[in-house]
């Protein structure tokens, strides 16, 4: 017996509906339809109304950097917000780079990296700024200033030179060389053969080597005290000052001294005895010429040891602000150390540059010196 067909779709009963639901059906929440005409409601934006005024602000400077060419050549990044071009005045919120009378056309930007930020550098980025613009105009230029050297000193930066400085550094260290070198020779055993040697020769022999050691400003003080209270020599003058450094160098150009006649040869000077010489010709005509390179090598090296000193010259008041340039011993001057202590206690920042190039002249002339004594000592000294 074959079973009825399986019918495919069951009836549903009707969903139970209150009065409300029959009078108003209820919409899904995804029910996409459309209202009645009636029921829509239009929002009119208000009409907005014509101005005179330029844009500002952002929108204002970004069209205008938009609008501007490239400069060609040069960074093609755009400065940042706020960020003016290179030599350029500042411009305010709102104005018109068209109408800027300074305003940097295509082909003017320039960029400028620094590794140093500008709260740690002594100039700014603005006097940076102006320093390059007057480039441009070429109203700047460098080039060797020779009136550092034939001026003299200047409350002025700009007219400050060290031609009286040097000029009495010269004349200062003639005088230390006139006075120490006979004296440090004649002492350097140079009278080993005329003199004997006794208690006296003794101490002063300890005494020079122990002066050897004593600090510089205590020859100051020796000078101060003997040189202008005692004698009453003119202050602040090349005669005081000379005779204050070689009291300084003198132990030690008597030690350079007494070395290099040491070395000579004992033998040389008893040969010039034995063919009739006397004591002094065999020391001025034999000894002392062979001993020459070691005795000009030890004075060089504390003449430059003199020129670089500053506190005894401090001390009998070579420190007065001099501008004219010494013309005599005794007229007042100053040295080159001094000269340099005393612009670089200055605070005009244009000072500075000037204490650098005279740091430089004196080293030059200390390098100078130096090798001038290796020189002499390697030409003509002698081994026995």
């Amino acid at each position: 017996m074959v079973p009825p067909p399986r019918p495919t779709s069951r009836a549903r009963a009707p969903l139970a509906t209150s009065p409300r639901s029959t009078s108003r059906p209820r919409r899904s929440a995804r029910s996409t339809a459309t209202p009645p005409a009636s029921k829509l409601r239009w929002r009119r934006s208000p009409a907005r109304r014509p101005t005179s005024k330029p844009l500002q602000g952002r929108k204002r400077r970004r069209e205008a950097r938009s609008e501007a060419p490239e400069p060609a050549g040069l960074d093609q990044r755009r400065p940042r917000e706020g960020q003016q071009p290179l030599g350029e005045p500042h411009r305010g919120r709102g104005a018109d780079p068209a109408h800027q009378p300074n305003a940097a056309q295509a082909g003017q930007w320039k960029v400028l990296t620094f590794e140093t930020p500008e709260n740690e550098r002594r100039v700014g980025d603005q006097q940076i700024a102006w320093l390059e613009t007057l480039k441009a105009k070429g109203l700047v230029d460098s080039g060797f200033n020779t009136g550092f050297f034939t001026s003299g000193d200047s409350r002025e930066a700009e007219q400050a030179g060290i031609l009286g400085a040097l000029v009495g550094s010269l004349m200062t260290m003639f005088v230390t060389l006139v006075f120490c070198l006979p004296v440090g020779v004649g002492r350097g055993d140079l009278s080993r053969g005329v003199r004997a040697k006794n208690r006296w020769t003794d101490i002063i022999e300890i005494n020079i080597n122990n002066l050897a050691a004593v600090p510089s400003i205590v020859y100051g003080l020796l000078g101060l005290a003997i040189f202008l209270n005692f004698f009453g020599m003119p202050r602040s003058s090349a005669v005081v000052g000379g005779f204050v450094l070689a009291l300084l160098v003198l132990p030690t150009i008597i030690i350079a001294s007494r070395a290099a006649l040491k070395a000579v040869p004992p033998s040389i000077r008893e040969a010039a005895l034995g063919v009739g010489a006397s004591h002094q010709q065999a020391v001025f005509h034999h000894t002392l010429p062979l001993a020459m390179p070691g005795i000009m090598t030890g004075t060089i090296i504390g003449m430059a040891h003199a020129l670089g000193e500053t506190a005894p010259l401090l001390l009998i008041g070579m420190v007065a602000f001099i501008v004219d340039v010494p013309t005599s011993f005794t007229s007042a001057t100053t040295a080159l150390p001094v000269q340099i202590y005393l612009w670089s206690d200055l605070p005009e920042v244009a000072f500075q540059a000037k204490t650098s190039a005279a740091i430089l002249v004196l080293l030059l002339f200390l390098f100078a010196m130096n090798g001038l004594a290796i020189l002499l000592r390697k030409r003509f000294e002698r081994r026995w």
